[in-house]
């Protein structure tokens, strides 16, 4: 059991964990809202309750979202900035999977960024000025929820046709419902107790409600860009429902 954990922290973070295994955090994957999400959005929320009695919510607010992106290494981000370019390109598939995969970064990559990382700084910015408590509770919450998509996703594929990280988390997840129910049961109830502590119950609802439609409409859009999920795609997935889920945890504030 604490192999699969320190399998999915070490792979998904910048965590120095002694166990490092890809097949196990494959194999593991849907569990990665629950374990990696809980374990980041609780760190970032200690940080907030240590500095949220010194700081002005709007900087509070950059350091989280900081703490966040600093304990994945990034690597989502590179994932949006990737995609974002390449679905900007007018041109054949193949062209757009070179540009996925190429090093360069363009200005789509870069608006995208902007947009999507302020938009979060000001979500929790508006969380901290209403309540740090609760501000802390719905950083934790949106990081577990912004890793369902990235299950759902695995789980319906398509697999890409070239060996990867992306051919690996979705060969593992590829039509196992089990994995997928699994992960719902194991996930939504802690979600739910989180959202009665932090009073915000409704929105949570909400949020679990958009989540599915959502989560198809972004799939949709891949694969008739690209025609399967890679392992960029699945890392964008991350970044963009986190924001999702921090609107609407900040929604009517």
């Amino acid at each position: 059991m604490v192999k699969f954990l320190e399998a999915l922290i070490s792979f998904y973070t910048i965590l120095p964990l002694r166990y490092h295994n890809l097949e196990y955090a494959a194999e593991y994957s849907y569990l990665s809202p629950l374990v990696v999400g809980f374990t980041t959005g609780s760190i970032a929320g200690i940080v907030c309750i240590i500095l949220g009695w010194i700081l002005p919510p709007c900087i509070l607010a950059v350091i989280a979202l900081s703490v966040l992106l600093l304990l994945t290494g990034f690597t989502h981000v590179d994932g949006l900035m990737d995609v974002a370019d390449a679905l900007m390109f007018r041109g054949s598939r193949e062209e757009r999977l070179k540009i996925l995969h190429d090093k360069y970064c363009g200005s789509a990559a870069v608006i995208t960024v902007l947009v999507v990382e302020l938009t979060s700084i000001m979500s929790l910015t508006i969380l901290i000025c209403h309540s740090l408590l609760s501000a802390v509770i719905a950083i934790i919450i949106a990081e577990v929820v912004a890793r369902i998509p990235h299950v759902i996703l695995a789980y319906l594929g398509p697999l890409p046709n070239y060996h990867g990280l992306g051919y690996t988390f979705v060969s593992r997840m590829l039509g196992r419902v089990d994995k997928l129910v699994k992960m719902f049961i194991l996930t939504l109830p802690v979600v739910i107790v989180l959202s009665l502590l932090a009073g915000i119950t409704p929105k949570v609802i909400l949020l679990l409600v958009v989540l599915l439609p959502l989560t198809l409409l972004y799939r949709a859009v891949i694969v008739r860009s690209f025609g399967f999920i890679t392992g960029d795609i699945l890392g964008a997935s991350i970044e963009l429902f986190r924001t999702v889920s921090l609107i609407t945890l900040s929604i009517g504030l």
